[in-house]
């Protein structure tokens, strides 16, 4: 995260020890955390805006990872590879989602039939994404059963080869 030792032991004595600290971290917490580092009366530490945009990718990884049922491990938490490659289709996620408005729910008509209606509604769950960044799609996907173990993440990237993406995970 690019923190000074003296910066890390200034957030551990706020409370942030470990990685998974940051899961109950959102920006605005995080804003907030570095201030009061930043304006110590007794021992003030800089921290640059590279480690407030770090520890702020790396807070949204660990939700994400807790969202897909991954544990954080030293492999994938570290910046220069996995998160780094996290952070843009993270973001690029989150945008869509907040530009996105809902599609009408495809309805059935002589032009859209019963058969042709199941693909239309499963890409209309495809496209909407639910309060736990989670796509609808995933309610009605064709295999129910979560694996107990998920499967190894592509080198350097948060997510497994057989799902291919983020959004997929």
């Amino acid at each position: 995260m690019a923190l000074s030792d003296a910066a890390y032991a200034s957030f551990m004595l706020q409370g942030v020890s470990m990685v998974e600290d940051l899961s109950e971290l959102e920006d605005n917490d995080i804003d907030d955390l570095i201030k009061l580092v930043r304006r110590d009366d007794v021992n003030p530490q800089v921290v640059g805006v590279n480690s407030q945009i770090r520890l702020k990718t790396a807070s949204s990884i660990v939700r994400y990872y807790a969202l897909v049922g991954r544990e954080t491990t030293a492999a994938n938490m570290q910046w220069t590879m996995t998160i780094r490659n996290f952070k843009p289709g993270w973001k690029a996620f989150k945008e869509a989602k907040a530009n996105k408005s809902e599609p009408d729910v495809p309805k059935i008509s002589r032009n859209l039939t019963a058969t042709a209606w199941v693909p239309a509604f499963t890409e209309f769950l495809n496209r909407i994404v639910g309060s736990r960044q989670v796509p609808l799609s995933y309610v009605i996907r064709s295999d129910a059963d979560v694996l107990l173990i998920a499967p190894p993440l592509c080198a350097n990237y948060p997510y497994s080869e057989e799902h291919g993406g983020l959004q997929e995970e």
